[in-house]
């Protein structure tokens, strides 16, 4: 591995923001990482395979960002793993894994640097999410919390015990991705942040937000897990991924919690009068179990 060119009081971030047809709000997220006074940070964002060109005058812009491209869409956590790989050979001690719908304060990498080299064990910081058309009204509060036998999850909107952060912006000291591995590619899309902040955590390692640290979301229904606005390709790859994780995470609890878990789908889609889509979904989520179950680790 290279070495870091970061000093140890400032160490080297690398930001991997990953991007499938989103430019224009890559463009904006990258326009506000320009202006943080953190000290020494790179850029690299990963185009997912995107249908659109990203911009002809994309270098000229952001000359000091590194633009990766993958030749099939990898979903969120085989991206991101993408841009991970490159910024650890490149020898970052910190990667902070952003989505491409943020913007970010100037201070914020800063703040949450800071308050992983306040303790060696703080593994992953987050930030307090914003929402991007209601500036002052918080939208994630760094992250949330498993309930239900691990079946439920639900996010924080005010300061209390975490036990997952939130992927839309996490960082993740270099020491982790070596204990732990990267982000497991079998969540296509929904539950890698929960998966991985629990790997890290059974590993000794600590999570801690940056309670000053602030971050702009639009995507709102990608971190509210609970949004009932999802389209139905979303619904199903998060249903199929809360079936990786229980699979992959419950342990002796795997009966009750995948029991729970179904009868939620099934009450939610009746409620809403969708009962045709039960039978697909209910497949949808075991085929997910029994991947989790298959492979499950640490």
């Amino acid at each position: 591995m290279a070495a870091s060119a970061g000093s140890p009081a400032s160490p080297l971030v690398a930001i991997v923001v990953l991007n499938w047809n989103g430019w224009d709000d890559t463009i904006d997220c990258l326009t506000s990482l320009e202006a943080l006074e953190y000290e020494p940070f790179r850029v690299v964002v990963v185009d997912n395979a995107s249908a659109e060109p990203a911009p002809s005058a994309f270098d000229e812009l952001f000359p000091n960002a590194t633009l990766l491209r993958t030749t099939e869409n990898l979903g969120f956590g085989g991206g991101n793993n993408v841009g991970i790989r490159h910024v650890l050979e490149q020898g970052a001690e910190f990667v902070w894994l952003l989505n491409n719908d943020t913007t970010v304060a100037p201070d914020s990498l800063s703040l949450m640097v800071n308050a992983a080299l306040e303790d060696p064990l703080v593994g992953l910081v987050g930030a307090v999410l914003y929402h991007a058309d209601a500036p002052d009204r918080v939208q994630v509060w760094g992250g949330g919390r498993l309930g239900g036998r691990l079946a439920t999850v639900t996010v924080a909107t005010a300061p209390t015990p975490l036990n997952f952060l939130c992927g839309a912006s996490m960082l993740v000291r270099r020491a982790v991705f070596e204990d732990v591995g990267l982000l497991d590619e079998r969540f296509f899309f929904f539950m890698e942040d929960v998966d991985f902040s629990r790997m890290a955590a059974r590993r000794g390692w600590r999570l801690a937000v940056a309670g000053e640290a602030a971050v702009w979301h639009k995507g709102g229904a990608s971190v509210n897990r609970a949004h009932d606005g999802r389209s139905s390709r979303a619904d199903r790859l998060y249903v199929r991924s809360t079936g990786v994780f229980i699979g992959k995470h419950a342990g002796a609890l795997l009966p009750v919690a995948a029991a729970v878990r179904l009868a939620a789908i099934a009450a939610r889609r009746l409620s809403r009068g969708e009962a045709r889509h039960v039978p697909a979904l209910t497949a949808e989520f075991v085929g997910g179990l029994r991947n989790g179950y298959a492979g499950r680790r640490g």
